[in-house]
């Protein structure tokens, strides 16, 4: 699930998500809140729990574009030599983020001067 495009701040939010999803799993089968146990009732316990929840919706929002499944407007439509932001691609050397994929333009003739 984590690629190897994703940001530091995605793959943490992957992370605490992966954390609140094992620690339901416990709350579950075992009645074991893992997270409490750890931080005790404390704010820290609270402050997880936040995070976990930020993390999901940022997984929502935007999980899919750090997670390689880009559907970016760049000419090699898949973001293979760029970056992905929002759900664009953005290759390394240009600008590539909205509309068609770029069309080569040729050059206009310059007229000799004589």
């Amino acid at each position: 699930m984590i690629g190897k495009k994703m940001c530091g701040v995605h793959k943490l939010a992957a992370f605490l998500v992966i954390v609140g999803a094992l620690n339901w799993g416990l709350v579950g089968v075992a009645k074991f809140d893992l997270v409490a146990f750890i931080f005790g009732n404390s704010w820290m316990t609270t402050l997880v729990y936040i995070l976990v929840g930020v993390s999901g919706l940022m997984m929502i929002v935007a999980g899919r574009c750090c997670l390689g499944k880009c559907q970016g407007n760049c000419p090699d439509g898949a973001c293979s030599s760029g970056t992905c932001h929002s759900g664009t691609c953005q290759p390394a050397g240009g600008s590539c983020s909205t509309g068609a994929p770029k069309k080569e333009v040729p050059p206009t003739p310059v007229p000799d001067k004589k």
